[in-house]
């Protein structure tokens, strides 16, 4: 049975719009996530120096140069390429992730439980990292995070306090700027 050309045209143009919306969301997260590495990186000897508790302000101060030159980015690369990424879900991400860490951290805190302050709030940046690239069809995010959580969940036995922390900031920053120089390969359609 012969096939109609303009469904079999119609049909490969629906394929490539669903591979180029997937490579589109895949893409936008490659930017935040080498910055955020950055910005744990610079994070780690601030823990050190100014101790874990006061790490919350290094991200408010943080979090919104990273939006901000990610906003930029995108806008360059819609410029360019003519595709307009959001940068919305990532950022508004960011924030509840920082607020959900900080409870974790306080809780932790309260009920006198060590292993939740010292690993319960890189798990919560972690397991949101993990939704993201989920979320994107980020291959190489959502490996990441799972060797977030595994060095996290370790960590109390390497180090602890500051130091713990600040190893946890390292690792977690050194894996996501390895998963955003990783090619996305296509995954599927993206709805």
């Amino acid at each position: 049975m012969p096939i109609d050309p303009l469904v079999a045209d119609l049909t490969l143009a629906e394929v490539r719009a669903a591979q180029r919306r997937n490579r589109v969301r895949s893409g936008s997260l490659r930017f935040p996530m080498l910055a955020v590495g950055v910005l744990n990186l610079l994070a780690a000897p601030w823990a050190l120096v100014m101790g874990r508790d006061h790490l919350g302000i290094f991200f408010v101060v943080g979090l919104p140069i990273v939006a901000w030159r990610t906003g930029i980015h995108h806008r360059r690369r819609a410029d360019i390429e003519g595709v307009k990424a959001r940068v919305a879900p990532w950022v508004l991400s960011a924030f509840g992730l920082l607020a959900l860490s900080a409870v974790t951290s306080h809780l932790g805190f309260t009920s006198h439980t060590y292993l939740l302050t010292e690993i319960g709030p890189t798990l919560v940046f972690a397991f949101g990292y993990l939704l993201l690239g989920w979320w994107g069809h980020n291959r190489p995010l959502v490996l990441a995070t799972l060797g977030m959580i595994a060095f996290s969940v370790a960590t109390p036995v390497i180090a602890a306090g500051d130091a713990g922390l600040a190893l946890q900031l390292v690792v977690d920053a050194a894996l996501l700027i390895v998963a955003a120089r990783q090619p996305v390969p296509f995954a599927g359609p993206a709805g």
